[in-house]
């Protein structure tokens, strides 16, 4: 801290004198002149490519000068102004590289922040610089640099000679409020001596410049006296409730230390992403750091970390002798970000670390383990530096269930990492083993599959020099590399604000695919054959292009094995895409003929074309494009299929009839006009054979659209159903105005306007389903989740009759529903009333009325079920369980 406020002090002092270096022959020249003074302040504005801008220079120079106004600018705007400023120096003092200053002084000095650096190294070399007499009357710092505006007072003087020799005093007040900054400092070549006080309230200017708000009222004493091999270091720091203090003795000569160290924080939060309940620290280091001598413990509760990260307790143990550093640590509640915070939480993390200082390499190992996996890395911290890691997954189900999938297994991570001379080397070797689950992949995976990955990072490119996945039945593997942009280069011609940001971090990439399948049956159990794909990818990330090639002998449900090969070409990825894609070959002894293409349509719309798709007797063309939505669409599509039973075999079911459908949009007074239509004859399809018949005609926001659906035997009775309403095609919405079904000599129908959306998924808004006295109620969101509320009132024995002829002669039923989750893993209650139900029968005559109520709780996959049956006042049933 100390260093830190002397390198403060002595930038600013030393920055404001060093100006004047850089003017010196002008003054000798022409400074004492009103012309020479104005050539002055233009040469420094041109010389510091307009860094320094010079405003009202006077007094009598070179020895004696005025300046009415300095500003000192970067990228970012001015970041340091004075006014007032009077400097008395020795200008000869430079013949000897030497900065002599009498006194600097400055009526008004304002910095808002921290000047923008470009970065840079190396070592600095810098002249004796004495300042003898300093004065700030007034220094304002803005709020982005010190938390809120602050001004103090700044006065003092030092004497660099070099960084291992030098002298400074300085004191700075708070003018605006409470606070004190002392620094006092000497030392040579051979001892150092000196203090460091500070005083302020919370909030003040240093503890945000230290970018730690919310420490509290501070309080800081510092001091440092003796010979260089015998230093002896006094800290104590208080800031609100937290306390630490260092002392003990350094032998900077050696590098040795034996200090004494402790903090203790009760409850603070100096950062709003960092806080804790409470946490102590405390210890003893003594020895080099070859052979160190130590002990300390770390003890943190409920500590709160930034990203949202938390853990309820800390415990941390490092001990230290014969040449290795060793930690010892448990963290118990850990939390991590995102939606899956307790992931850890349930069991303790255990930590433990070694490193082996007192070797050359200084090798590390750190392990950590965990109930649902360990880590295990050791690196080479010196010289040709490394990091190797293993993790060990023991089960995969727990990871799995955070995609929503269902796998079993176990797996085994290892990586290494090199540090070389012009690159790091990565490699990555991975291995699943795979036990079963009921996700749809598991199969096309196999038993096993291993990764291996190796690569490497430059300055000019990142290199993928293999990359293999082997599963059980198919292999996929890739090469490439990603050229690096140069430094100072643009990144690219970028298309946009997304492709500029892109092409900033790649400059061109190539980059080559293989796959290998050599059963399809791992795809599903209705395929077999074989496939091999290849392809590659070319050019920058903002506009690349993309190409494969795919060869395939396929069976679909036992068909005869037919060829299909097939082209993709695309080109302007991922903003201004273009592509075509081509399938030739035989299926189910069928030739095969499918061309397309796609490529983008303005900011936001596409064209695309079916200019052929034929397969036994289906056919299929027709072009379409939109600009930014189907509001705006154009084109025509048209769908025939002239024996649905050609699809018996894709699809493992018996279809027969004709399918034939055509969509349009067209322009029409400034709109666009959408016309549909599709008929269906002689379906049969499972139990229904009849016909089917879609219109629908009108603007895209008001679509007039018919159903009409009609089957002469439907489980051995006529059977028809009528529907129309408005699509609106722009909003994703449709009104239903009226349905009804007849069948069996009753009619269901809909009691009233019905909203569906299918928008983002598919949702109802009071749907109302009535026949006879009974009436179906629904509404909610049936896709991508379930949140839906269903109710059924009124069902009496003639309706009943309809389905179960004879059944029941009296009695009501009723049921609710209230469904939310997923239909893989719904959540909610169903419940089912029936009252006072008597059967048809003359078997049932002059027995009482029976009354059941049947209630289930879903809990994902599980149920509870309770099912009560009673006949008057008596209980004749009941049954409670899981299922």
């Amino acid at each position: 801290m100390a260093r830190k406020s002397l390198k403060i002090a002595a930038w600013v002092a030393g920055s404001l004198a060093g100006l004047v270096v850089l003017l010196v022959a002008a003054v000798l020249l022409g400074g004492n002149t009103d012309a020479g003074r104005t050539m002055i302040e233009r040469i420094t504005l041109q010389a510091t490519g307009g860094m320094v801008k010079l405003s009202g220079l006077g007094g009598s120079l070179p020895s004696k000068l005025t300046l009415r106004r300095l500003e000192l600018t970067d990228k970012q705007g001015v970041w340091l102004s004075a006014d007032g400023i009077a400097l008395t120096w020795e200008p000869l003092a430079l013949l000897e590289r030497r900065i002599s200053v009498d006194s600097l002084e400055a009526a008004h000095l304002d910095m808002e922040r921290t000047p923008h650096s470009e970065g840079g190294g190396g070592s600095v070399s810098i002249p004796h610089i004495e300042v003898r007499r300093f004065e700030l009357e007034e220094v304002r710092l803005g709020a982005q640099l010190a938390g809120r505006a602050a001004t103090l007072s700044l006065r003092g003087g030092l004497d660099l000679r070099s960084l291992e020799d030098a002298r400074a005093d300085v004191t700075a007040r708070r003018i605006d409020g409470d606070g004190e900054y002392t620094v006092h400092l000497r030392f040579d070549a051979h001892r150092m001596d000196g203090t460091l006080a500070v005083r302020e309230p919370a909030s003040g200017p240093l503890e945000n410049i230290l970018k730690v708000p919310g420490l509290g009222a501070l309080s800081a004493n510092l001091a440092i006296n003796g010979p260089r091999e015998a230093e002896q270091i006094d800290f104590k720091l208080t800031a609100g409730e937290l306390s630490a203090a260092v002392g003990g003795r350094v032998d900077l000569r050696r590098g040795s230390m034996d200090l004494d160290y402790s903090v203790d924080a009760p409850a603070v939060s100096p950062r709003p992403d960092l806080k804790w309940q409470r946490l102590s620290l405390r210890g003893r280091w003594r020895g080099t750091l070859k052979d160190p001598t130590a002990d300390g413990h770390l003890q943190a509760d409920r500590l709160e970390l930034p990203g949202s990260a938390a853990i309820a307790a800390l415990r941390a143990d490092l001990t230290a002798s014969q040449g290795t550093i060793s930690l010892q640590g448990v963290i118990e509640g850990l939390r991590i970000p995102g939606p899956q915070a307790s992931f850890f939480e349930k069991d303790p993390v255990k930590i433990s670390a070694s490193m082996r200082v007192a070797e050359e390499t200084r090798p590390l190992t750190v392990e950590v383990v965990h109930r649902l996996l360990s880590v295990k890395a050791q690196a080479i911290t010196a010289g040709r530096r490394s990091v190797s890691l293993d993790v060990r997954v023991p089960s995969l189900a727990p990871f799995a269930a955070l995609a929503g999938e269902d796998v079993r297994g176990d797996a085994n991570i290892k990586a290494r990492i090199d540090f070389r001379d012009s690159d790091i080397g990565l490699t990555l070797e991975s291995a699943a083993g795979l036990s079963g689950g009921a996700a749809p992949w598991i199969a096309a995976l196999g038993k096993r599959v291993v990764l291996k990955a190796a690569g490497a990072i430059s300055d000019q490119a990142f290199t993928l020099e293999r990359a293999e996945i082997q599963s059980q039945a198919a292999v996929l593997s890739a090469s490439g590399t990603a050229a690096r942009p140069q430094p100072g280069g643009t990144g690219g011609n970028a298309q946009s604000t997304r492709a500029g940001t892109a092409d900033s971090y790649v400059r061109d990439i190539r980059a080559r695919w293989d796959l290998r399948v050599s059963d399809l049956g791992i795809l599903g159990p209705q395929l077999a054959g074989s496939m091999q794909a290849s392809g590659g990818l070319s050019g920058k990330p903002s506009s690349f292009n993309a190409d494969a090639a795919l060869k395939s002998t396929l069976s679909i449900r036992g068909s005869p094995p037919g060829a299909v090969s097939a082209e993709l070409h695309a080109r302007g990825l991922p903003f201004a895409p273009s592509a075509t894609f081509d399938v030739q070959g035989a299926v189910d002894e069928s030739p095969l003929t499918l061309a397309a293409s796609l490529q983008r349509n303005g900011r936001k719309g596409f064209e695309g074309s079916i200019r052929r798709a034929e397969w036994k007797s289906a056919r299929a063309d027709g072009q379409m494009s939109f600009a930014s939505g189907i509001d705006d669409a154009r084109g025509h599509l048209h769908l025939e299929i002239g024996q649905l039973a050609d699809l018996d075999r894709l699809l493992g079911t018996q279809l027969r009839g004709t399918l034939d459908g055509a969509v349009d949009f067209t322009p029409r007074a400034g709109r666009t006009r959408a016309k549909f239509q599709l008929d269906g004859k002689d379906l049969s399809v499972g139990r229904f054979s009849g016909v089917i018949h879609m219109a629908g005609e009108g603007d895209t926001s008001s679509v007039s659209a018919q159903l009409h659906a009609q089957s002469p035997n439907l489980g051995g009775f006529p059977a028809e159903l009528s529907a129309n309403g408005v699509l609106n095609l722009d909003a994703h919405r449709v009104r239903m105005d009226q349905a009804a079904v007849d069948y069996r000599g009753e009619k269901f129908r809909l009691l009233s306007a019905a909203n569906i959306s299918f928008a983002d998924g598919l949702k109802i808004d009071e749907l109302e389903l009535g026949a006879q006295r009974a009436v179906l109620r629904m509404e909610g969101e049936i896709l991508p989740n379930l949140d839906a509320r269903a109710s059924l009132q009124h069902v009496d024995p003639k309706l009943i009759g309809v389905f179960l002829p004879d059944l029941i002669s009296e009695g009501t039923i009723e049921g609710n529903a209230r469904i939310q989750g997923s239909f893989a893993a719904p959540t909610g209650r169903l419940s089912l009333n029936a009252h006072d139900i008597r059967f048809a029968s003359d078997q049932a005559l002059g027995l009482p009325a029976l009354n059941l109520t049947a209630g289930a709780d879903l809990a994902g996959d599980t149920a509870s079920l309770d099912v009560r049956l009673s006949a008057g006042k008596a209980s004749l049933f009941r049954m409670t369980g899981k299922t």
